[in-house]
């Protein structure tokens, strides 16, 4: 029996590597990332942050029984980047986002995306370091919604999704 949910530690251990690439300022930004879970639509809008923040939560697990000693856990993880738009964000003369500041959002959740995905030494899956045994796997239409139009246009907030899957023996 395990101590800890695997999909719990797979969440722990993308986040503990996230937070490792910003401080190597892997990405073209450097957000605040936080293991947690967004519990109600209130907790998706940032009405009172403007820091630019990764929050990593468990996603869906699946689970395959492959002999009597051996459970293989499919463990999909989503990261969520978000940020609220200060005012000098924004072009003076229409008080629209300017396409620079998105821009850079949109790179940050592609550079992300990128960072899970590579393939490993011997062209295995890409391994995380706190947990060694789970292993990437490509997740049809994985790349979910780059952005949220609508929260860009009604709450001047930028929120992108990634989700990576990672599976596990145990």
């Amino acid at each position: 029996m395990l101590d800890t949910s695997v999909s719990v530690s797979v969440a722990e251990a993308v986040a503990a590597e996230l937070t490792t690439a910003v401080a190597a300022s892997t990405f073209v930004l450097d957000p605040l990332v936080r293991r947690g879970y967004i519990q109600d639509r209130e907790d998706l809008l940032l009405e009172n942050i403007t820091a630019l923040r990764v929050d990593v939560q468990v996603g869906d697990l699946r689970a395959e029984v492959l002999s009597r000693e051996v459970i293989a856990y499919t463990c999909r993880t989503d990261i969520a980047v978000r940020e609220k738009f200060e005012p000098s964000e924004r072009e003076s003369s229409t008080g629209e986002i300017k396409t620079s500041e998105i821009d850079k959002r949109v790179l940050l959740v592609e550079q992300i995306h990128e960072f899970f995905t590579r393939a490993g030494d011997g062209g295995s899956g890409r391994r995380l370091d706190d947990m060694a045994d789970a292993v990437f796997e490509e997740i049809p239409d994985a790349f979910r919604p780059l952005y949220f139009p609508e929260q860009l246009q009604s709450n001047g907030q930028f929120t992108g999704i990634v989700s990576v899957q990672f599976r596990v023996h145990v």
